[in-house]
């Protein structure tokens, strides 16, 4: 029985790593990533894979149920020749990988400050964009974050400018946005430049 359930698991696991290895991608049940190493930051989604932005997570749960749509938008992006497009039908508003969104992850060093930037244009969602520290995948509780919250409709490009200071030896910078009600948002153009 012990021999049956260890060859079961092998060829489960082989078959995770075949797939992996066949699509590039890295997933785990609520988050996607499609990586390119050549693509670097990606800040304004201009590569792209299977429909989605290359160096970015998708919380993707709420877009496997179809009430949530990713979109790679080539009409009016503030830079470049594209911007990602968020078209909400329903969603939760908890936020993290229960509601649409994103998130990327940067190398930071301690003690110094980044300028993070982005450009927004919404039609009637309530949204939120975290910053904050991570070391080894996991957050740490006790360093501040900044949190911004926001629902305005913005019907042409604006441009948002926060800094964030480590004062730590945590080593990863977290940019999340997430989606918490129906509507329609753009981001572009985001930079997280060491001051």
């Amino acid at each position: 029985m012990i021999t049956e359930v260890f060859h079961f698991r092998a060829e489960k696991l082989a078959f995770i790593i075949l797939s992996f290895l066949l699509t590039g991608c890295n997933s785990n049940p609520f988050s996607l990533l499609i990586e390119s190493k050549t693509a670097g930051f990606n800040g304004s989604f201009e590569t792209t894979q299977n429909g989605l932005p290359v160096n970015w997570y998708i919380y993707k749960t709420t877009f496997d149920n179809g009430n949530a749509e990713l979109v790679i938008d080539t009409i009016n992006p503030y830079d470049g020749k594209q911007s990602l497009k968020f078209v909400i039908t329903k969603c939760l508003s908890v936020g993290g990988w229960h509601s649409p969104g994103i998130f990327t992850e940067v190398d930071c060093e301690n003690g110094s400050t980044y300028q993070v930037s982005f450009w927004i244009k919404n039609l009637g969602c309530k949204y939120t964009i975290k910053m904050d520290c991570w070391k080894g995948g996991t957050e740490d509780v006790n360093h501040p974050e900044k949190l911004i919250t926001d629902n305005d409709t913005i019907p042409e490009w604006k441009k948002f400018e926060y800094e964030f200071t480590f004062d730590n030896d945590l080593n990863r910078f977290r940019f999340e946005m997430n989606i918490l009600t129906p509507g329609v948002l753009w981001i572009d153009d985001v930079r997280i430049e060491k001051k």
